[in-house]
């Protein structure tokens, strides 16, 4: 790949990352905080590390809980965090990916162009290895700030400091150096069979709308593109709310929740 084609694909992952994040950062907030049995995590986030607060509330109230005591500004709570994960995440999945489409055509002995839905699939789940290194830390620091709130109201946490980027790493770093890669396992476990359902899930679509709709190619991308990430989060989630609640939950000490032991949590 050329240092053009490299730039040109880290710059566009970069700015779909962006795009992402405007777009969803409310609904990731409340998520996080259900999934963790608090209340004001931004939807995902806070419903998954903080359940127990938001467990009788569903979704929608969660949002509306978040707006009526934070306002719309709560809504984008670790929004700098959200940027960081989602531009590291796209720029470096999609250039690795030209490399890993490489390597699967190299070692099918098939001209990369010739490449099955599968064997693509298989490369961006590749790439995915990479891109996951990138994404823990900086999806450690989203999740976090994310469930301030949640943190100091159930005492699991007191915050000595304004919640900002930097008091959130240093807050981390304290835990150990190797602390802002607690999830990594969990990061594994859902990015890389996530992308290869998510890029079988395109283009199986988007072959299948080419052939049977009249759709614009632009629309067809989109609706394929929306197809493949429901799929993604429907087989990854429950792994997802694993990884959130070992980076949430082990703020303030040395030593990590790990992966088995918080599915076991859950599942009492």
């Amino acid at each position: 790949m050329s240092a053009a084609e490299f730039a040109s694909t880290f710059i566009g992952g970069a700015l779909g990352g962006i795009g992402c994040v405007a777009c969803g950062q409310p609904f990731d907030t409340g998520s996080t905080l259900r999934k963790h049995h608090s209340h004001k995590i931004l939807v995902k986030t806070k419903m998954q590390t903080f359940p127990e607060l938001y467990q009788k509330d569903g979704f929608a109230r969660c949002m509306a809980s978040i707006y009526k005591t934070e306002g719309f500004r709560g809504l984008y709570a670790g929004s700098v965090g959200a940027l960081l994960t989602n531009c590291a995440e796209n720029s470096i999945l999609f250039s690795a990916r030209s490399s890993t489409i490489a390597g699967v055509a190299l070692f099918q002995k098939k001209n990369k162009n010739d490449l099955s839905n599968l064997e693509m699939a298989v490369a961006g789940s590749g790439a995915a290895f990479f891109s996951s290194i990138a994404v823990c830390p900086t999806e450690m620091i989203k999740n976090r700030m994310q469930a301030t709130a949640e943190l100091q109201k159930s005492g699991k946490f007191s915050f000595k400091e304004r919640v900002s980027v930097s008091s959130t790493v240093r807050q981390i770093l304290s835990e150990g150096y190797t602390a802002p890669f607690r999830g990594l396992v969990g990061t594994w476990g859902r990015e890389m069979p996530g992308y290869l359902v998510l890029f079988y899930s395109f283009a199986f679509c988007q072959n299948m709308f080419a052939q049977n709709t009249k759709l614009s190619s632009g629309m067809n991308a989109a609706l394929s593109g929306g197809i493949a990430g429901g799929a993604y989060w429907l087989c990854m989630l429950p792994i997802d709310v694993v990884k959130s609640r070992q980076q949430v939950l082990s703020i303030g000490s040395k030593h990590p929740i790990r992966f088995l032991d918080c599915l076991k949590d859950i599942k009492r």
